[in-house]
């Protein structure tokens, strides 16, 4: 899924500080790691599987232009 979870959507509409799960210490939610220990953070999981979506449009548009190539029957 590369739409917001419920916990990211509560965050930034309550502007909540957001803490490291790891070490504990209060970084902004618009961060991928935590500058301290590192851990990849909810943004930066969310934006990780942003590629796939490219991915599979790439792949899609191989197989519309094959099927205009060759004819669909």
């Amino acid at each position: 899924m590369v739409r917001k979870t419920k916990l990211e959507i509560e965050i930034r509409k309550n502007k909540i500080d957001y803490t490291c799960f790891k070490c504990k210490e209060i970084i902004s939610i618009n961060e991928k790691k935590c500058p301290k220990c590192n851990f990849i953070t909810l943004y930066g999981n969310r934006k990780k599987k942003e590629w796939y979506i490219i991915i599979i449009l790439i792949g899609w548009l191989f197989l519309v232009v094959k099927f205009f190539r060759q004819g669909i029957l």
